[in-house]
């Protein structure tokens, strides 16, 4: 039995397969939000994920814009208001929105809604050497959800604030946004991006922190990590 995390696979359901087929029977995966919106299929993704009991889906900033254009749309329909906007024409949400109303005719999207927002902000996993990993969307470790689902500010700290045994897990920020910003700033922390290629992961700070978007939605690229032996797996285009 292994576990595994990835994140951001924004609509990828070729990518999201790929990942389903490589799981044994008793392995576990974690899907660190953003599985919605920028690619085609975003719900699909979310449907199978509903009948795989191998995978647990964390919130993400993209589900809770759907969760929240959702609501938005059925109280001032037809054309919704600021949320739905947000969602649809500013972060990529036609295609999944598209694909709910099709399931979805008459747009009561209650129960859709409540389930979106139950997603868990985050979870922890204590790996085979004890290494107490959480593993949460934006990489944030504030106590307020919110943070948990945006937050960048915390990729510019230099410094690992935690104990030694810990470590984040997290996607939310593409990997060459990153490295391109640390460029740009001076941040030392670009150090810990000399040996990065292309769909791997990205660690930095001493190794406590891991990213995993590998911007999916455009490379064609997701890497999946093995949370015992921090082996990666690399999926999608050669």
């Amino acid at each position: 039995m292994s576990t595994y995390a990835c994140s951001d696979l924004h609509g990828r359901f070729d990518l999201f397969k790929s990942i389903q087929d490589f799981l044994q029977p008793n392995d576990k995966l974690y899907i660190i939000g953003d599985v919605f919106d920028r690619g085609p299929d975003g719900w699909e993704i979310y449907k199978a994920i509903k009948e795989d009991s191998r995978i647990t889906l964390l919130m993400g900033n993209h589900e809770m814009l759907a969760a929240k254009g959702l609501a938005d749309r059925m109280t001032y329909p037809p054309m919704g208001d600021w949320d739905y906007s947000l969602w649809v024409d500013y972060n990529g949400g036609y295609p999944t929105f598209d694909a709910i109303c099709a399931e979805y005719p008459n747009e009561n999207f209650h129960e859709l809604i409540v389930e979106l927002y139950n997603l868990p902000y985050s979870a922890k996993y204590i790996n085979q050497d004890g290494i107490v990993i959480t593993l949460v969307h934006s990489g944030s470790m504030s106590v307020w959800n919110e943070d948990k689902i945006w937050d960048r500010e915390h990729l510019n700290e230099t410094k690992w604030k935690g104990k030694d045994y810990e470590m984040i897990v997290h996607g939310h920020t593409p990997i060459e946004l990153i490295i391109d910003d640390w460029r740009k700033s001076g941040n030392p922390l670009l150090q810990d991006a000399k040996d990065y290629e292309e769909g791997s992961a990205l660690w930095y700070c001493d190794n406590h922190k891991v990213c995993l978007d590998t911007g999916a939605c455009w490379t064609g690229k997701i890497v999946v990590l093995d949370l015992d032996t921090f082996d990666e797996h690399i999926f999608g285009e050669k």
